[in-house]
This record gives C-alpha cells, structure tokens and sequence, in this order.
C-alpha cells in the first residue's frame, strides 16, 4: 500500500533545449560516448542557433558521428514539448543502430517497425520515434492525425531521393508475378506496334534483351490507365504486400506516370517525384532537420525534397573527422598479367577484404572468394565478417548502411561503378547517357563507398578502383571535383604516384604497396603526410561544375513543382512550372532538358494538342539518340497539300511550320540569332552549346559526347535515319591566325576513334575542327578525314539558310508548305549537303 501522505509534491523541472547540454545531462551508462567529437558539438551548436528555421542541412563527413547529432537535436525538440519527432532511416538495420545509440546516452525512444510501435513513448509525446523512410512515406502511414510528426530528422539525406521515389514506385517481378507481367505487356504492346517498334518491344522481353529496358511512349499509362487498374485488380495486388502499398500511392494518378519494361520486371514510376503531394512537405509546420554527408551540390537534395534548405552546417575544413588515410590502385595502371580476382582471393586469406559490385551479375566473377548474402541473412553475416581475421565480404548494389572502421576492415576491391536498382535509372543512364543529370548522385554514391572501412580520422586503408567505367569516372577532373575536399586530394595524389612510376604496376608492387600502407611504413606515410594537400582541381574546372550544379538545382525545384501540380490534375500549372526551364536548362544539359521536352509534350497531349506535343517529342528525339519510342507525326497536311518527310531537316521545317506561325516565325529567329554568333567571345561550354543547338535546329540529334561522358568530340550530329555523322573539335579560343599543334590533331584522332567505336554501323562524313583560320604544325599527323571550318564558314552558311527560312515567312499557306517541302529536300542542307558548306581545307593541307 502506498503512504500518499509520506510523497512530496512533485518538484517542476524545465528540460534544457541546447542539445550539447542535453548530452552532458546523459547518464554515465555503460558504452556510453565519453564526450562529443568537436565537428559534433559545431554542429550542435549551429543548428541551436538556427532552431527556428524549417528546412536545416547539417553536413558532416562519413564516419563523423551524424547520429549522434541527429539524435540529440530530436531530443531537444521533444525538450521544447514538441510532441511527435520522428527519426528516420534508409533500413532497419540502421534503425536498430541509432537505437543502440539512444540506448547508450539513456534517451527514450520508440521504433516504429514491422507496422508497430514497440513501446508507447512516442504515442504518448514522451520520446522520439525511430522508423524508416518506407514506413514514413507508405499510402497507410500510421504518421498521420494526432501521430504527425511536428518534426522529422532525416539521417541520410544524401539518398533520400531513392527512398522518397522507392514509396511512389510499383516493380511488378516477373518471377513473383507472372501473369500480372504478361498482361500488362498485353497492354502496352499496340503501343509499341502503332510506332514501328513492336521487334524493339519483344527483343527485350525476351532473352535476347536480359540486361536492356525501355520506355513506353510518354502517353501509354495516359491512354491505358483503366486496363491497368484493372489488370492489377484483377491479380489480386493487394494480397501481395510489394504491390499493394506503392500501387495504392499512384492509384489515382496512374496515367501521371511513365512504364518501364525489362526482362525481369516492369516499373511505374512518375518521372518526377511529387514532393508536394506528401504531407510532411506540403505542411509548413513541419520543421525538418536533414543529416547527410558531405556534399558538394545541392542538385539531387533539390529532387527528392523539392527546396533547397534555408540553412546549411557544414564542418570546419580543419576539422577533419570522418577524413581517413586512403590509397586508391587503380586497376587500368596494372599490368595485363594481374589477375585481381586472383590478387583478392590470396589477400582474402591472410586479410580481410569487401567487395563491391554494382549487381549479383558483377558478383559472379568472385563466387570462388564470396557469395552475396541473402537479405535475410546480411545482418548476421556482416557481423560474422567484423568478428572474423581474415576472409571477404561481397556487397550488392549497396553504398551505405555497412560500418567496418579500423581494423574490422582495410582493403577494399570496387568492382564498377555504383549503379541505381531502379529501370528508371538505368534506362536514363545508360541508355540515354544522361551522364550530367547523374554525376553528383555518382560522386555521392563513390564517396559513400569510400568511406565503408574508413570511418575516422585515425583510419587507413588501401581501395582497388576496378572496371573500366570506375577507373575513367575517377580520373576525369570534372567528377573529382564533385567530391569532397579529402577524397579529392587522395584521388589526385594517388593518380600522381602512378604518372610519376611511368609503368603499369606488377603484382609484386601492389602487394608491397599494400603492406607499406597497413605496416605504417614512415615513408608512405610522410609522403603522404607532405603531398596530400598540394594537388587540387584547376578553378575553372570548378566554376564550370558551379555553374552546372545551380542550373540542374533549379531544374530539380521545377522537376518537383511540376509532378505535384499534375498529381493534382492541375495540367496548365504544371507545365508552366516546367516550360520556362527547358531553354535554362539545356546549355549546361541538354539531355535532361530534352527528358522534361517529353513531359511538357505529355501534357499537350493530355489536353488533345498533338500538334505541340509532336515538337516537343521531336526536340527531344534530337537530344537522344534512337533509344526513346516516339509518336512522332510522319504525316503532314493541310487543305491542298499532303507530304511525308523525307530526312530530319525537312521533318523539323514541316513540324515547325504545323505548329503555327508564331512558332515557324521564332524558328527562323533562333536559327537567325545562331548565324550572328562571334565565338571568339564565348566561353568553350556555350561554344559548344550554341554548335549543338544548331544541330538540333536543323533536325539532327545533336549532343556534347565530351561534355557527357569526359571523352568524344565536343559536339556530335546525328542523322538517324541515314546512319550519318559529323563530329565536331572545337578551337574557337584559338587567336587569328592560329596553329593547330600535335596535341589538338592526337585529341581529334583519340576523338574520332570514339565515335567509330560508339556508333559502329554509322558512317561518318568527316571530322571538323572548327576555329580560325591558320596552319597545322608539321610534328602533327592529321588523316584525311580532318577539316578546317572556320567560323566563318560555319556562320555563313548557317546565314545562308536562315534567309532562305526569312523569305518563306511573309507567303500565303499554301505557297508556304510547298516552299518548306522543297528547302527540306534540297540536298545542300542535308548533314553530307552541309558538311561539304563548312568543310574548308584538310587538316593536312594547312
């Protein structure tokens, strides 16, 4: 029995707010952190001082402890009787290991897992939540009425876009659901016939097409959304817990999505996220605190939370916690005789090693060193692999989530490059080789590799960059740029040390190297104590990437404005979210633009505007290369007049002209505008734009290969039709009269081998350095596919054309297709017709 009259009144206390008080008031438990790293505590503090603000980035370096700061600012908010703070993470395993670190500083907390709280603190306004992104942004989240979150800390921000997309897309496993497969292709399939591409369709359905996908025309879910609802109702989704929750979130907005199809599987997807139909978004009071490592650029931040934040904590340069010691080999250094699987296994023996590869396809090749585990057994696993002293471990498709600091762990083989799971991602990638739109996710992705078994700043360890995508992507300046400041010196100066050998490595100098970098051999390491921070990017390489980065951020904003808008069937407001960044965009990404050109076209046609929405299709046919399926209008009419196109120039006058004479009429203006152009005053990257979008201009896919993918001439157009091209090096930075010396002619050669090399059954009409006038050194050795086009030549005959467009402008409608018919015959202006207009003098002849 209880003696109430013994009880004193219950004393009043304030909770402290300052989340660094808040951890010197944590019981002294056991393995409880001893004290607060000084990154940490700036952070702590920044974000003290900025509480107010909604939207906070705090950036810390791998290994740098984010939980721990993410952990006490979600304590000091429930401090501040704000009653629902929800934690989330990327998996259950790191919803488990913040646990673990409440549990060490005696914070109370729920997990909200498996689709239960596992206690009643958060319920009750007595403690955080700590769930995962999935449960958060499932259609049946239980975070909703007097369970919404007045706070979210989002750990892991850096793939957050991944995660948010992951709830908004529905995988339909051919495997698990086959029949539901086959019926959606049943489908589609009078979609691809109607375009001339049904063979395309069945090539990868089939066996022949196992590591291809593809996308449907933009307008199939719009035209096909009931008999889509219906066949997956008729399957029963909702007895099937990995269709029923992602379907039930795009139900109503189907026809807003886009349909990938591959061997495996088929994907619905929107193409953009719509960030402001979650509600922990739209809701203004919501404040939310995101924790990431270190990134560069804010571009993919932008596209999965639709703002860029009000305030960003980054860590003091001279704080370099989370910054290890690394050497990176690179395999392309090696010699032909070094077998790194064979290296692994021997090292595997004696050491312990992780292996990354980007798919169980990749994983094959080292099955008589590992095998991937299972999900279910990763856990267990991993932790066999921590406690083991020798042996490896193979991770799949994974960049994060695994934590083998110091000697748990020090070697590391990355075998290729880190790709998305998604079909949407790689359709994008590698089949539209939409490089640029992807750098900063790869750079966030490789830095997140790098920092797996290099946790703190008293870590070492030793990286083999394998695969040849790994190797080129690592030693292209643009790309080291986008990673953070450390890991951008460890690249440069470990490509250093191989430019200063002068030989591929043997295997006997890689084992040597390994040894003197885990033996802690005094000369590494003064070499590496001395050299690190003498190597950087040139800036211009950096204002260039600045100057890319901001513009793909606005464009992401847009991206987010505008699926928002159409989730909610608002068509003109979408688009005009969008329209106006097409243009922005496409000086520094041409391809993304010509991805939102088929969006933009979509709702066009949503409105019944085929006209408008066939231009944009066409302008973004002329931004890829032939991988898209397009509706395209191969019939043009008009009272008295009917014709079909006969190349892409005359398809590009005839849609022009369809679309009105507004549109012919600003046509003939930009085309006008690029004649006048005076290279001599632009920079190499709006140069080089201004050749590509002439390219397009006139019909042709017209692309940046070197902008794209670090190596390929600056521009390229493509007739798609006659398997025809015409390279371009530009030199329009050369003074009058200029020289063109050994180096500009072995880059053009070194160029003109990877044209032939990506487009095998192309034929390629000639190479066009295109700059002043001048000689060419004697010591170069130009062949005889390289000309001279000065710009001069190149204005001109552009000039050429554009008044031949001018006279067309002011005639009667008849008198105007028939004109357009006859100009877009004409061989003069067809890409063999204009090469032999710019082509001066061979290279050699100079």
């Amino acid at each position: 029995m209880v003696d109430f009259s013994s009880l004193k009144r219950p004393e009043g206390s304030k909770p402290t707010l300052n989340p660094v008080e808040i951890f010197k008031k944590t019981p002294n438990l056991k393995n409880a952190p001893n004290d607060l790293w000084d990154g940490q505590a700036e952070a702590l503090k920044g974000w003290h001082e900025n509480r107010d603000k909604k939207d906070i980035l705090v950036s810390l370096n791998t290994g740098a402890g984010k939980s721990i700061v993410g952990i006490l600012i979600a304590q000091s908010i429930v401090n501040e009787k704000h009653q629902n703070v929800v934690y989330v993470c990327a998996t259950i395993d790191l919803v488990n290991q913040t646990s673990r670190e409440c549990n060490r500083m005696g914070i109370k907390h729920s997990i909200r897992a498996k689709q239960e709280f596992n206690n009643d603190y958060y319920e009750t306004g007595r403690g955080l939540c700590i769930t995962t992104y999935q449960a958060l942004f499932t259609s049946t989240t239980k975070f909703k009425n007097e369970l919404f979150p007045t706070a979210i800390i989002f750990d892991d921000a850096h793939v957050g876009e991944k995660l948010i997309r992951d709830s908004f897309t529905v995988t339909v496993d051919r495997t698990k659901h086959e029949k539901l497969y086959r019926d959606i292709i049943d489908i589609i399939k009078p979609k691809f016939e109607s375009i001339g591409k049904l063979q395309h369709l069945n090539f990868t359905i089939e066996d022949e097409g196992i590591n291809s996908c593809t996308l449907c025309p933009p307008e199939t879910a719009f035209e096909c959304e009931n008999q889509i609802i219906d066949v997956f109702k008729q399957n029963n989704f909702r007895k099937h817990q990995d269709l029923f929750f992602p379907f039930l979130k795009i139900y109503d907005n189907v026809k807003h999505c886009c349909i990938l199809i591959s061997q495996k599987s088929i994907e619905i997807t929107p193409p953009f996220i719509p960030v402001f139909s979650i509600p922990f978004f739209k809701e203004e009071n919501v404040r939310r605190i995101y924790l990431s490592a270190t990134i560069q650029h804010q571009t993919d931040f932008a596209r999965a939370f639709g703002r860029i934040p009000a305030i960003e904590i980054k860590p003091d340069p001279n704080n370099d916690a989370g910054n290890g010691e690394r050497l990176i080999l690179f395999e392309s250094e090696f010699e032909k005789e070094v077998d790194t699987v064979e290296l692994c296994k021997s090292i595997s023996k004696k050491k312990k090693a992780l292996i990354s590869v980007p798919s169980y396809f990749y994983a094959l090749r080292w099955k008589g060193i590992a095998t991937p585990p299972s999900t279910d057994d990763f856990s267990k696993k991993l932790e066999e692999f921590r406690n083991k002293a020798s042996g490896a471990f193979i991770m799949v498709s994974r960049v994060d989530g695994i934590d083998l600091p110091d000697n748990t762990c020090r070697i590391m083989f990355i075998d290729g490059l880190p790709t998305g799971s998604s079909l949407l991602e790689t359709f994008q990638h590698k089949s539209l080789g939409m490089a640029n739109m992807y750098a900063a996710k790869m750079a966030t992705r490789v830095t997140q590799l790098f920092g797996r078994i290099n946790r703190g700043r008293s870590d070492y360890g030793v990286f083999f960059a394998l695969g040849s995508d790994m190797n080129n992507w690592l030693k292209r300046p643009k790309n080291i740029a986008l990673l953070p400041g450390t890991l951008q010196k460890q690249v440069l100066l470990s490509l250093s040390i191989f430019e200063q050998t002068g030989s591929k490595l043997k295997k006997s100098d890689i084992t040597q190297s390994i040894s003197q970098v885990l033996d802690r051999d005094q000369g590494w390491i003064d070499y590496y104590t001395a050299n690190r921070d003498n190597l950087e990017i040139d800036k211009e390489t950096f204002t260039e990437i600045a100057e890319r980065e901001n513009k793909l951020a606005n464009s992401a904003l847009a991206e987010t404005k505008f699926m928002s808008m159409l989730w909610q069937n608002r068509i003109v407001d979408a688009r005009d979210c969008l329209i106006e960044q097409l243009d922005k965009t496409a000086p520094v990404d041409p391809k993304l633009s010509g991805w939102l050109c088929l969006w933009v076209g979509l709702t066009y046609h949503m409105e019944g505007d085929d006209n408008e929405a066939a231009a944009l299709y066409l302008r973004a046919s002329a931004r890829f290369s032939a991988h898209l399926n397009l509706t395209h209008k191969r019939l043009f009419q008009e009272v008295n007049f009917k014709t079909e196109p006969e190349n892409p120039f005359h398809e590009k006058l005839l849609h022009e002209l369809q679309a009105g004479i507004r549109s012919f009429n600003d046509y003939a203006a930009f085309l006008k505008a690029r004649a006048k152009a005076n290279y001599s005053e632009l920079s190499s990257n709006a140069a080089e734009e201004t050749v590509r979008y002439v390219g397009e201009l006139l019909g042709y896919r017209s692309t940046r290969p070197d902008n794209e993918y670090g190596t390929g001439p600056d521009v390229l157009w493509e007739d798609a039709r006659s398997k025809t091209l015409i390279p371009f090096e530009l030199k329009t930075d050369k003074k009058t009269p200029a020289t063109y010396k050994k180096d500009d002619i072995g880059q053009g050669l070194d160029h003109l081998e990877w044209v032939r090399d990506n487009y095998p059954e192309h034929k390629i009409v000639g190479f066009l350095f295109l700059g002043p006038d001048g000689s060419c050194s004697t010591k170069a050795n130009p062949n005889d596919d390289m000309y001279l086009c000065t710009t001069d030549k190149f204005n001109s005959a552009i000039s050429k054309l554009s008044a031949r467009i001018d006279d067309i402008k002011g005639r009667t409608a008849i008198e105007k297709w028939a004109l357009v018919d006859e100009l877009g015959k004409l061989p003069e202006w067809q890409i063999r017709g204009l090469f032999s207009s710019f082509a001066g003098k061979k290279m050699k002849d100079l």
